[in-house]
């Protein structure tokens, strides 16, 4: 996992035990969005090349600065609800 960050350009990863949060900082959603998107499937692609298997189910999303909690990110075949907590 050392050099798991060294893959992201421009997300942050904070781990905690066997947990990754991926942290991105945009001032448009629509960029947010995109970078978020960039970065995960970035991520994925690093896990299965080092056999680690995400968990999908386990995949949240909460946006700080949003007064709209219904916003979805549409990944990888899968819909993420932003949620005030986690």
């Amino acid at each position: 996992m050392n050099d798991f960050i060294l893959t992201l350009t421009e997300g942050i990863i904070t781990h905690y035990a066997d947990d990754n949060t991926l942290s991105v900082l945009k001032k448009l959603l629509a960029a947010l969005f995109e970078t978020l998107k960039q970065e995960t499937c970035t991520a994925i692609t690093w896990f299965e090349e080092h056999y680690i298997s995400a968990n999908p189910d386990k995949f949240q999303l909460m946006l700080f600065g949003s007064k709209d909690n219904n916003i979805t990110l549409e990944l990888n075949n899968m819909s993420l609800v932003s949620s005030y907590f986690v």
